[in-house]
């Protein structure tokens, strides 16, 4: 099975681009039917080989470079620079696995290696939500092509936390709203599912609890969030298609629920609705989203649908309103029909907050607006850990606030890096606040896991030059140059020889300055 041949030429697969099905819904899938094989991805240059056993993360291997064993180690503060160094010294002369040869060294135990290794998993793993979507996958069930390599007894990995760190990483934000937009009804939280396997933050899971004890439709769950729009849309995504919340048939109020008055009120208002509020969508909702609101309503609204216990001098009314629902779905789903026009924001209209104008108030010290703002960024967009990190840094006003603040800041941002370990302003805060609180090489470590993510960031690559400065100075490499002393063979100058000479230099000068400066 391991063989050229049947490698090159598999007998069934499947296969197709990440554009129709992103890498987030392959995992799914595939943890989903607890299946085992592997996928094969291509793009130009780029090539990528992921094994899955049992529906979990087995072992990977990608043409780019995208992260070290012991790399993790030093940055999970299991080994020092100095035994990294060390070692990655006999693996080049030897050519043997790193984690064994730190076995042997006992510098890890077996639960460290194992640990790392899943981390190292998951990080290459998050590495193919950066493919395009004209990236070209297969997948070959019941392979495994990493069989008898030296990964085959890696510890497989949860692709739960995978899904959740990618997507908001990389979120295909088009293909997460078709898939909403299918949904009819409300969802409600599976009672068997564990969201700590998720790993998300506190504010995510307080979006989960409110789908705990009934179905909640999908915008109710948007409107009441505090994460902002699109980061709820990737949260109530992933919990779909990991089957971690179902579907839950709800209906919207009919004439019946609404009664005489509000049939009224419903009648005189729709009429004056542009086609998305009628049907109850967001501007700008797609397609999909347009026909499932049209059917929900329809099923309520339509004149054959109606209740006998609806007065009859109503009807009319619930005709009108039904005529103004076909109406607006003709207009959203016909590309004939004349499209709604667009509001335009007035002059008025605040403009939306970005991380921009929070490094503007950063740049200022003005530690009190740039919270302000923040935290109107993190409800606002899917950058909300960056946004959050941001808080934090501000209630401690960059460090200088006394010591006690700046450990509950440390742990704020160590649980927020639980859920996003690759937050970049986390972990340049962190770094900061640490080596503000004496712990130098948990700083060094999180300075250098910037610079892995961001190399062009000024602040960290500073800290580390500052870092290598201060280390080479304590183990004298670096020296100051004193004037040698003379030797017998040159004999030393006399004062008056040095006076003699002093006044022939300044006599020179003067010449100099004569000829140059006009009398």
């Amino acid at each position: 099975m391991n063989d050229r041949a049947s490698r090159e030429q598999p007998t069934h697969a499947w296969s197709g681009l990440l554009g129709a099905r992103p890498f987030v819904a392959l995992l799914a899938d595939a943890h989903l039917r607890a299946a085992t094989g592997t996928f094969r991805f291509r793009h130009d240059a780029r090539r990528a080989t992921l094994v899955v056993r049992s529906g979990r993360v087995a072992s990977l291997w990608t043409s780019e470079a995208v992260t070290y064993l012991g790399t993790v180690l030093y940055e999970r503060g299991v080994i020092d620079n100095e035994t990294l160094d060390a070692t990655l010294l006999e693996v080049a002369n030897s050519g043997r696995l790193h984690g064994q040869i730190l076995l042997e060294r006992k510098s890890i135990t077996d639960a460290q290696l194992d640990a790392a290794l899943a981390e190292q998993t998951q990080r290459q793993a998050l590495h193919l939500f950066t493919f395009p979507d004209e990236t070209h996958w297969l997948f070959r069930p019941d392979v495994d092509e990493h069989a008898g390599g030296r990964d085959e007894g890696r510890p497989t990995v949860d692709p739960w936390p995978i899904m959740w760190r990618g997507l908001c990483a990389n979120p295909p934000l088009e293909h997460v709203r078709q898939v909403l937009a299918r949904l009819d009804g409300g969802l409600k939280l599976d009672p068997g599912c564990d969201l700590g396997r998720f790993r998300f933050s506190r504010d995510e899971l307080r979006v989960c609890e409110s789908m705990t004890t009934q179905a909640v439709p999908i915008a109710n769950v948007i409107g009441g969030s505090t994460l902002g729009k699109v980061r709820t849309e990737l949260l109530l995504y992933v919990l779909v298609v990991t089957r971690a919340a179902s579907r839950v048939q709800t209906d919207p109020e009919g004439p019946l629920a609404l009664g005489k008055e509000g049939v009224l009120e419903r009648a005189r208002k729709i009429v004056q609705e542009d086609p998305y509020t009628v049907l109850g969508l967001p501007r700008g909702a797609p397609l999909e989203a347009a026909r499932a609101a049209f059917f929900r309503l329809a099923r309520v609204w339509h004149p054959d649908r109606i209740p006998d216990g609806v007065d009859d001098a109503l009807r009319p009314f619930c005709e009108q309103i039904f005529a103004r629902i076909v109406d607006a779905h003709r207009v959203l789903t016909d590309p004939r029909a004349k499209a709604p026009p667009e509001s335009k924001p007035s002059p008025s209209s605040p403009r939306a907050v970005t991380l921009r104008d929070v490094d503007e108030a950063l740049a200022r010290f003005d530690f009190l607006q740039a919270g302000a703002l923040a935290r109107a960024v993190a409800c606002s967009g899917a950058e909300g850990p960056t946004a959050r990190a941001i808080v934090v840094w501000c209630e401690v006003r960059a460090g200088v606030a006394p010591n006690e603040a700046v450990q509950r800041a440390v742990g704020e941002l160590d649980r927020l890096l639980a859920g996003d370990p690759d937050c970049a302003r986390a972990l340049l805060y962190r770094a900061q606040l640490t080596k503000r609180l004496g712990r130098v090489d948990a700083a060094v470590r999180d300075f250098r896991r910037v610079l892995r993510l961001e190399p062009g960031n000024i602040d960290a690559a500073r800290e580390m030059r500052l870092h290598e400065i201060r280390q080479r100075a304590s183990s004298g490499e670096v020296r100051v140059v004193a004037v040698a002393p003379t030797t017998a063979a040159a004999p030393s100058k006399t004062g008056s020889q040095t006076e003699r000479e002093l006044s022939a230099v300044r006599s020179g000068l003067r010449k100099l300055v004569g000829r140059v400066v006009p009398k």
